[in-house]
C-alpha cells in the first residue's frame, strides 16, 4: 500500500501559495530521501522529470509515500468521546478497553521521541510536531509524517516562524526563530495532550491572544490534570528558556525510567 501526496487544485490556482507549496514538497522529498528510521514515514519515490516539467502534466508533482492507517489526532478524538465515571477512570481508563492506559499512551509518546531524536541527530528540525502529523501504520507503529515545514539546521537556530499555534514555542513567537529545543517545547504540549486527553488552550479563540499568553504571560496547559510522574518531564519540556529544555536523548532516558518504575509498582501491587 502507498499514498500519493500532491498539491491541491486550490493551491495550484493561487501563484503565491503554489510557489510556497511546491518548495515545501521538494524540500520534503529531499529530506525524506536521506532519512531512514522506523518512526519516520518512508518515501518510495517522486514523479519523474523535473518539478517544472511535472507540473505541465496532468496531476502535477507528487510524492509516493508509505500509507498510514490513522493519525494520533483521530485517536485522541476517539478516546475523548469515551465515557468516564471517575478521576481514576479519566487518567487510566482501566475499565474502558477502548482507551489505552496512561502507560500505554506513553508508549506512543516514547516512539515519537525516538523519531525526533533521530531527526535531531541528522540536524533536521521538524517545526510542526502535533497530533495531526503523527500517524500509525497497519501494525500500530508510530510514524512522523508531513515534513513540508521540516528544515536542515546548520547552526543552533533557524530564522522565521513555523508551526501550528497551539504547539508554537515562545522563542518562535518572541524572537522569530526555531531550534531543536523548539521541537522539544511542541513535544511537551503534545505529551500533555496525550496523557490528559484534553485539547490544549481551548479557552482561546484568537491566535494573537494565545501567543501573548504563552510567550509573555508564560501560560501553559493546566498540568494539574496530570496526576502522573511524567508531569515533571512535561514541565521541563515547555520551559520558557529554550536552553534549559532537555534533549530528546534525555527525554527518552526519563521515559524509560518512568516505565521501569511503573513496572516495579505494578509488580508490588500484584
Amino acid at each position: 500500500a502507498y499514498a500519493l501526496k500532491c498539491l491541491s487544485n486550490r493551491t495550484l490556482a493561487r501563484p503565491r501559495q503554489f510557489i510556497t507549496g511546491a518548495c515545501d514538497m521538494v524540500g520534503e522529498a529531499f529530506l525524506l530521501s536521506r532519512l531512514s528510521h522506523a518512526n519516520i514515514i518512508q518515501l518510495y519515490g517522486v514523479t519523474s522529470g523535473s518539478m517544472t516539467q511535472a507540473y505541465t502534466k496532468k496531476g502535477g508533482y507528487f510524492l509516493v509515500l508509505e500509507a498510514l492507517d490513522t493519525t494520533l489526532n483521530d485517536k485522541l478524538q476517539q478516546w475523548r468521546k469515551a465515557p468516564v465515571t471517575s478521576i481514576d477512570d479519566f487518567m487510566n481508563r482501566t475499565q474502558n478497553q477502548t482507551v489505552p492506559s496512561v502507560d500505554q499512551r506513553l508508549g506512543i509518546v516514547e516512539q515519537i521521541a525516538q523519531g525526533m531524536q533521530y531527526l535531531h541527530s541528522q540536524n533536521v528540525i521538524f517545526r510542526d510536531l502535533k497530533p495531526e502529523n503523527v500517524g500509525f501504520d497497519r501494525n500500530g507503529l508510530v510514524k512522523l509524517f508531513d515534513f513540508g515545514l521540516a528544515r536542515e539546521i546548520q547552526h543552533d537556530r533557524l530564522p522565521g516562524i513555523a508551526g501550528s499555534v497551539l504547539y508554537l514555542s515562545p522563542e518562535s513567537i518572541l524572537e522569530n526563530f526555531n531550534c531543536k529545543a523548539s521541537d522539544v517545547y511542541s513535544f511537551g504540549i503534545l505529551t500533555w495532550e496525550v496523557v490528559s486527553l484534553v485539547r490544549p488552550y481551548q479557552e482561546f479563540c484568537r491566535p494573537d491572544e494565545l501567543k501573548n499568553a504563552v510567550a509573555k504571560d508564560r501560560l501553559r496547559p493546566d498540568s494539574g490534570l496530570i496526576d502522573h510522574p511524567v508531569k515533571s518531564l512535561i514541565d521541563r519540556c515547555w520551559r520558557l528558556d529554550h536552553t534549559t529544555r532537555p534533549t530528546f536523548g534525555e527525554i527518552l532516558r526519563q521515559l524509560d525510567e518512568l516505565q521501569r518504575n511503573g513496572n516495579r509498582r505494578r509488580k508490588r501491587m500484584s
